[in-house]
């Protein structure tokens, strides 16, 4: 009997050692998984924010597309401005460009010239000015 019982015994050691390995290995993959679910769920959230967060990549590339348009706007006015310096320049300095500009702007003419004007000069601008004697 003493045989009997000690098999009985080692039989249910056995099943209860199978059962407590199966119950760890349970409890070990249950984990794994656990894990690997917040594990994903914090990449998909970090992602989320990286596209999404204000200073997120859609932000980005919307800034960068305005950074471009103020940057060309920037170089045309840098332009604009040159050409007016040189032309403010060539006011103070040149007496051609001067004369030129006091002739086709205000319609001035030296004195002893002839001014020819054309029906189409007389519907679109003022007479000349004559100059003072």
């Amino acid at each position: 009997m003493k045989n009997n019982t000690n098999d009985l015994l080692r039989q249910y050691t056995d099943v209860y050692n199978r059962v407590a390995v199966d119950h760890n290995s349970l409890m070990k993959a249950l984990l794994n998984r656990i894990g690997l679910g917040v594990f994903g769920l914090l990449a998909i959230a970090t992602l989320l924010l990286a596209i999404f967060n204000d200073r997120g990549m859609l932000q980005v590339r919307s800034q960068s597309s305005k950074l471009s348009t103020i940057e060309s706007e920037i170089s045309n006015l840098e332009t604009e401005n040159k050409s007016l310096t040189q032309e403010i320049h060539s006011l103070r300095t040149d007496r051609g460009t001067i004369e030129k500009l006091a002739r086709e702007e205000l319609k001035l003419v030296k004195p002893g010239e002839v001014v020819l004007v054309t029906p189409s000069d007389i519907a679109t601008s003022p007479p000349p000015a004559q100059p003072e004697r």
